[in-house]
């Protein structure tokens, strides 16, 4: 009797479900899985880009190409592998059932994560990359901190992404927390990134993964010496602990604006970046 007991009770939670409610069968299930995966990996292939891309241009190894150009030019095409299987996974795991809600389309994934990691380097040096960057040979600290503080705030950002399909994939199944029931919607699956309050969320950090990320950004800067003038985007009137925080939004910010795009979600991500409604990520 006690051993029926669990299924009982989610046979009830199903008969309950409204209409415009659904859970995701076990093939749209798997291709949400396979979907986030693969915008994790696209996210780190491409964050690993922007900052090799960074440091070839400030070796003056890139000369005529510019490093914005680089990080499109996918000079060794380790982007473009992980794209690969993302159109491939689509085609084995998808062509069942396609999910009611939660993806878009593998060019989509792919363009998105790619594209968030590019986005967040021209916001730490400003729409002329080049520019912003210091040249290593006129000063190799500098050089250092600017190509090792990319590499961090784009790993953090590609852990808020595997965070994210962390909690997902948790989420939208039965008797898993951070939803016993299962999503049934959009609107429920979004709170595994901005909802403290449930456990696997990316703002709760259970597992402590985004802090330990966003703490690369710390270590890194902390190296820099005084670090004023070294970052002239979006960040360049921090300073101190106020530049981590700034790097860190925006590395959350370009985030969370990739999910919506690649998941079909409504994250309100100017308020998730910074806690604040101040317009720091449209």
């Amino acid at each position: 009797m006690h051993a029926k007991a669990p299924i009982v009770a989610v046979m009830l939670v199903l008969c309950a479900l409204p209409a415009a409610a659904q859970l995701q069968s076990k093939h749209q299930i798997r291709c949400l899985q396979e979907l986030w995966k693969s915008s994790v990996q696209v996210s780190k292939a491409q964050g690993n880009e922007c900052g090799a891309c960074a440091k070839f241009a400030a070796q003056g190894r890139l000369a005529p190409m510019t490093s914005e150009e680089c990080m499109y030019a996918d000079l060794n095409a380790k982007v473009a592998k992980q794209q690969q299987r993302t159109v491939t996974v689509a085609g084995e795991k998808c062509a069942v059932e396609w999910p009611t809600y939660g993806a878009t389309s593998p060019v989509t994934v792919n363009a998105l994560s790619a594209q968030a990691q590019i986005d967040l380097a021209i916001d730490l040096f400003g729409p002329d990359l080049d520019a912003g960057l210091v040249e290593c040979g006129s000063d190799s600290a500098a050089c250092g901190c600017q190509v090792k503080t990319v590499k961090a705030a784009t790993g953090l950002a590609s852990t808020v992404l595997a965070e994210f399909g962390a909690c997902a994939k948790r989420a939208i199944k039965i008797n898993k927390q951070p939803f016993l029931s299962g999503v049934v919607s959009p609107e429920e699956l979004e709170r595994c990134l901005y909802d403290a309050t449930i456990p696997w969320s990316v703002a709760s950090d259970d597992r402590g993964k985004v802090a330990k990320a966003a703490g690369k950004i710390s270590d890194s800067l902390a190296k820099c010496g005084d670090p004023a003038g070294l970052f002239p985007g979006a960040c360049s009137a921090a300073t101190g602990a106020g530049l981590v925080d700034c790097i860190a939004a925006r590395a959350s910010c370009r985030s969370c604006l990739a999910i919506n795009g690649m998941f079909d979600l409504v994250v309100d991500c100017d308020a998730y970046d910074d806690g604040a409604a101040n317009t720091s990520c449209n």
